[in-house]
């Protein structure tokens, strides 16, 4: 039966008997007498540790044994002394000397810590280049190439930084280089910590004008990437808290319809979706701000539990959304809303309004509409005089149709009107940014389109005769489009698509332009896919490519400027 005592060693509480602490003192004493306070602290540190990997826990005793175990890892400090200490003679000092220099030198497993000593941000690169043993501003320069090439430098770095333990101690110093944990490596480590770290090691290596050249460059680099991850972090942030409010708070409408979000699951999905975009904001604002300031404040205990979270919150929006989405396809097709009205016969039609207009063969006369959302139809009211087809949308589209986030592809102010007819002579069309579409074969010989300027025409199956176009209508606010001899047999890419930039023509025999607008040599008013077999500008005829090219006017302005054929 052997008396214990209760101490304290490297802030760590241990059981330890009589005769084990007594060694210990005498040890420890040794050390003291022959190293500054800073070595006997960390030597205490790695006496803690080591005790602490035998399970030696303040419920078990330390024993004798256990001393020697510590003696046996750490060396006798018998020959080692401080440099102002006096020496027996110069001999012992070269023996003691080359015992230090063989035993910093001795291997040992090497851990992967953070440096954050001689690190810039959060230690990770040092401690990478440690590891390796290679020079920190080659990882640097690894870990931004990755991050700018795919973003994997950035995952790759925080999880290092996320799972290695700092740096904390001259210990793990020690470790993190293969190096044994000895008092003599220990105090050999004490006395370099006055000197810089990763600067002054490569300029010892590399030269020290190389070396502040180096870390110039990589201070100027990280303080654009910390402005960047900064602006973007912040925008994330000030983007999730807008966006995730506006959802909660109006939700996303077609129309005055509500589609989402709707149910306890959906609001759930977007809290958890804001928080997910949040917390990526704040990881990217913190680590630019740690670029620029070139360290880093917040724990490591801090950043594992956001990323903890963040992990949790992305994974179950994700579930979230998907059981969301069956949801919002039935509310989207609810809020879809459709009328045919028949009316009288016709051959031409005068459509008013930004709508999206489409042309369909049929044996009935008959108009249909379709929209999005709740709104007053009244409007809308085709009506057929002397055998003019009428439709103007422009006050339904005046409604106001939506308050909160509309979705620009389900709130379009415009509206989708189809026209059935037999056949139709004359197409007028009005409207800031209408549209009209028609993409089946015609039936009829010949088609007059005049249409504003700022209106779309898209005609598939179309390879007339010859094609009119006269673009001075209406001081140059309308377009005249004659097609003459329509052919029953045009194929569906043969088509005359024309905008508000140009006019393209994939096919015709002939082409006749009246126009007083001459065009600039890269900015052609019409496109022909293929050369037909005249070309006449303002009465003026070509016959063929080079006939047409060789009039081209490289600077300033020309008629024959104004048509190009792409072959």
């Amino acid at each position: 039966m052997n008396e214990i005592k209760k101490i304290h060693l490297g802030r760590q509480a241990f059981t330890i008997s009589v005769d084990a602490h007594r060694a210990l003192k005498e040890y420890v004493d040794a050390i003291d007498r022959q190293a500054d306070a800073e070595v006997v602290k960390e030597v205490e540190l790695r006496m803690a540790e080591l005790l602490l990997e035998r399970k030696i826990t303040e419920e078990k005793v330390v024993l004798p044994e256990d001393i020697d175990f510590l003696k046996e890892q750490l060396g006798e400090p018998g020959d080692f002394k401080d440099e102002d200490a006096d020496d027996d003679s110069d001999a012992d000092q070269n023996k003691a000397k080359k015992e230090t220099d063989e035993t910093v030198k001795a291997n040992a497993p090497k851990q992967l810590y953070r440096d954050p000593e001689n690190g810039m941000i959060a230690g990770v690169a040092a401690g990478v280049a440690a590891y390796l043993n290679i020079d920190v501003v080659l990882v640097r320069i690894l870990f931004v190439l990755l991050a700018l090439a795919s973003g994997a430098g950035i995952v790759l770095y925080l999880l290092i930084w996320i799972l290695a333990p700092e740096a904390k101690t001259s210990s793990d110093r020690l470790k993190m280089r293969g190096k044994a944990v000895t008092v003599d490596s220990i105090k050999a480590v004490v006395d370099r910590a006055d000197i810089p770290g990763a600067a002054s090691r490569a300029g010892n290596t590399v030269g020290r004008g190389a070396a502040k050249i180096a870390m110039v460059a990589s201070k100027i680099l990280l303080a654009i990437l910390g402005v960047t991850f900064a602006i973007m972090g912040f925008g994330l942030v000030f983007g999730a808290l807008a966006g995730g409010l506006g959802l909660l708070t109006h939700g996303v409408k077609l129309g005055q319809d509500l589609i989402f979000p709707i149910s306890g699951g959906d609001h759930v999905a977007v809290a958890l979706a804001m928080t997910t975009v949040l917390l990526i904001g704040v990881f990217l604002l913190l680590i630019g701000v740690a670029m620029m300031r070139r360290k880093w404040k917040v724990p490591g205990w801090v950043v594992a539990s956001l990323a903890g979270v963040l992990v949790v919150s992305a994974s179950a929006a994700t579930a979230y959304g998907l059981n969301s989405v069956s949801q919002i396809q039935a509310q989207i097709k609810e809020a879809r809303h459709s009328k045919t009205q028949s009316v009288d016969a016709f051959k031409r039609i005068e459509l008013t309004g930004n709508a999206h207009f489409f042309f369909k063969h049929a044996d009935t006369y008959s108009v249909e509409y379709t929209y999005l959302g709740k709104r007053d139809e009244s409007s809308l009211k085709p009506t057929v005089d002397k055998e003019t087809l009428k439709f103007d949308t422009t006050e339904f589209q005046s409604q106001g149709t939506c308050r909160g986030f509309c979705p620009y592809e389900y709130n379009d102010p415009r509206l989708t009107v189809t026209i059935f007819a037999p056949s139709l002579d004359q197409v007028v069309l009005r409207g800031f940014e209408s549209h009209f579409t028609s993409q089946e074969a015609w039936r009829q010989d010949n088609l007059v389109i005049e249409a504003d300027r700022e209106s779309t025409l898209n005609l598939t199956h179309m390879n007339p005769s010859e094609v009119r176009v006269n673009t001075e209508i209406d001081n140059g606010t309308t377009r005249r489009f004659e097609l003459i001899g329509l052919q029953r047999a045009a194929l569906r890419n043969d088509t005359i698509f024309a905008s508000q930039e140009a006019i393209n023509v994939d096919r015709t025999d002939r082409m006749i332009l009246d126009t007083n607008q001459p065009c600039a040599v890269w900015s052609p008013l019409v496109y022909l896919g293929r050369m037909p077999n005249q070309i006449v500008l303002n009465g003026k005829t070509f016959s063929t490519t080079d006939d047409l090219r060789a009039q081209h006017t490289e600077e300033g302005r020309a008629l024959t400027n104004c048509v190009d054929v792409q072959r």
